[in-house]
C-alpha cells in the first residue's frame, strides 16, 4: 500500500498543519452540509435557505467534528 510522509516546520504551519489533519472532518462537514441543502430543497416547501440558517447550520457542523 502506497504511502505518504508530510512535513512541516511548526509552528510556522501550524495552520497547514491543522487544515492537513483535519481534512477528513472537513470532508464530513461538507457532505453534511450537501445532504442538508439537498433534504430542505426536497421536503420543504422552501424555494431558498436564508443565509443565517445556513451560516448556522455550517457552525453547528464544524462544532460537531471540533473543528469550532
Amino acid at each position: 500500500m502506497p504511502k505518504i510522509t508530510m512535513e512541516f516546520n511548526l509552528p510556522e504551519d501550524q495552520e497547514d498543519f491543522d487544515d492537513a489533519r483535519n481534512g477528513a472532518a472537513y470532508r464530513r462537514v461538507i457532505d453534511e452540509l450537501y445532504n442538508w441543502i439537498r433534504s430542505q430543497s426536497k421536503y420543504t416547501d422552501l424555494q431558498y435557505v436564508e443565509w443565517n440558517d445556513l451560516r448556522e447550520k455550517i457552525s453547528e457542523l464544524m462544532k460537531d467534528e471540533d473543528l469550532l
